[in-house]
Parts: structure tokens; sequence; C-alpha cells
């Protein structure tokens, strides 16, 4: 009998059922020796559905998070809890985690460093505008006035500019440039 004809005995589906909702569907599948699609069918026929998407974020992992964050690199965190730096981000930003002064003191240079590299394969930082301060209030367009497309194309590359900046920031766990970084 070929493996794939196989019935579904009460045992795989009290596996299927139990498994299915918090683990990933490859891993069922090898569990129950089964193919992904398989699994997802009969899952689909006994109306199990996924407990949440994305990441699951277990207590080691968030004990991992809250000791290392504040004096270990991102890149160097993430690869030790197994998740995508933006994830890792994400998760400290959501939790209230900032990086430790020391850390940032003592890492000044090498941070510095990752971000000029990064500046040098991307461009420049262009000006930083402070939210509710008008610099040049006669520049303003005026109602009804529009914008030609060579000027509509410099204003998109400079929001693209300024949230390339935002990532890259974020990436080294900085809320902005210090004067010494520019």
């Amino acid at each position: 009998m070929n493996p794939k004809d196989r019935p579904w005995t009460y045992n795989d589906e009290y596996i299927l059922r139990h498994e299915f909702p918090r683990r990933r569907t490859e891993e069922v599948a090898k569990m129950l020796r089964r193919t992904q699609n398989a699994v997802i069918c009969k899952a689909h026929v006994l109306g199990l559905k996924k407990r949440s998407y994305g990441i699951v974020w277990t207590e080691s992992m968030l004990d991992l998070l809250k000791t290392y964050y504040p004096t270990m690199t991102n890149l160097s965190l993430s690869s030790l809890i197994g998740v995508s730096m933006r994830t890792l981000t994400r998760k400290a930003s959501e939790l209230g985690l900032e990086k430790a002064p020391d850390f940032l003191e003592i890492n000044a240079r090498t941070i510095s460093e990752r971000i000029s590299s990064a500046l040098k394969r991307k461009g420049n930082f262009g000006t930083q505008f402070v939210k509710g301060v008008r610099y040049n209030p006669e520049g303003e367009f005026k109602p009804g006035h529009k914008e030609s497309p060579e000027t509509k194309e410099k204003r998109r590359a400079s929001l693209r500019e300024t949230w390339r900046r935002k990532k890259i920031l974020k990436r080294y766990g900085l809320s902005s440039l210090s004067k010494g970084q520019d």
C-alpha cells in the first residue's frame, strides 16, 4: 500500500488535533510521516486552525531578549534567539526595552563605522526636520498649486531616504544620530 493512501488512524487524528494548532505544518507532517498537503487537507476537514501566525515568543526567548538586549548588538542577539532583526527590534520596542547608555558609549565607534559603511553604500543622510516647525513658510504650497513631476520625484526620494535612515538607526538600536556620528 502506498504511504500516501494510508488511512488516518485515531492516533494520527489525535496528534493532528493537538499539534497542528501550535506547530509548523511541516513539523506535524514529519511527525505523522505524511505530506504537508495531506496534513493541511485533514486539518481542514477536522476544522482545525493555527493558533497564531508569525513568531510565537516563548518564555526562554523573552528572557534572552530582556537580559541581553541592552548590552548586545541586535544582529548577534537575533541570531542567538533565532528571529529576524526586524522581529527582534519590534518585540523590544513593544516591551519598552532600550540599549544601555554604557553599551552605546563603549560601542560608539563600531556603531558609527557600521552606520558610515551603510551610508556609503546608500548615500548620505539628508536634512532632519522637526515636527511642527515651519522652515520656509514662503516656499510652502499655496491652495491650487500643482507640483511639478521633478519636484514630486525629489520629495519621494527624500522620503525614501528618511525611511532608509530610520531603518539603519533602528538596526543598531539608536533613536537618532548623535553629533559625533554625522
